[in-house]
């Protein structure tokens, strides 16, 4: 059955628009968003490898290679690859 229309979905219009760049991420990686707030990089055990803020650059050299989450304050979750 389809959702309610008044059903909150927790996603707010610029929530919506939030993006990682560039991905694959070399030694930089951004989080960009409408809207400055924090974020939380991931790894893909759900470990917590580095904070930092949208619209930042990352300095990701510490990160290794493979596959990593950016945790956005609404909880949903971007991916990244850094190379």
């Amino acid at each position: 059955s389809a959702p309610e229309e008044n059903e909150p979905l927790g996603l707010g219009d610029d929530e919506l628009e939030a993006v990682v760049f560039p991905n694959p991420s070399g030694r930089y990686v951004e989080v960009q968003s409408p809207v400055e707030s924090p974020v939380r990089i991931l790894s893909v055990g759900g470990e917590l490898v580095l904070e930092s803020t949208t619209n930042t650059r990352i300095d990701a050299a510490s990160l290794h290679s493979g596959l990593y989450l950016v945790q956005l304050p609404d909880g949903r979750l971007l991916k990244f690859v850094k190379k």
